[in-house]
């Protein structure tokens, strides 16, 4: 019976684990990409500006670089997240 319940523990943990590291990391992950984002999208905006495209081609780029590294560093780190919050999680009941 031991052995049952460890393992339930185990798993549920794992699950809230996962869960709530991912929900941690995506939030964290988009800000900081967003932050990133935001020179990144300047940079290439006065390439644009530069080259003709005028004010639109550098709010373009700033917004379209700020959404996009949101993005990705909303899916990185949430996947790092998920899987540190598993590691963490599965750990419940082993002392029992």
């Amino acid at each position: 019976m031991k052995l049952v319940k460890r393992i339930a523990k185990g798993a549920v943990g794992t699950a809230g684990g996962v869960g709530v590291g991912l929900a941690t990391g995506v939030m964290a992950g988009a800000m900081n990409g967003v932050q990133l984002g935001i020179p990144v999208g300047f940079l290439f905006g006065f390439i644009s500006f530069a080259t003709g495209g005028g004010f639109q081609g550098l709010l373009a780029s700033v917004l379209l670089t700020m959404f996009w590294f949101g993005v990705a560093g909303g899916i990185l780190l949430g996947l790092f997240f998920a899987i540190a919050g598993g590691a963490a999680g599965s750990t419940w009941g082993k002392d029992d």
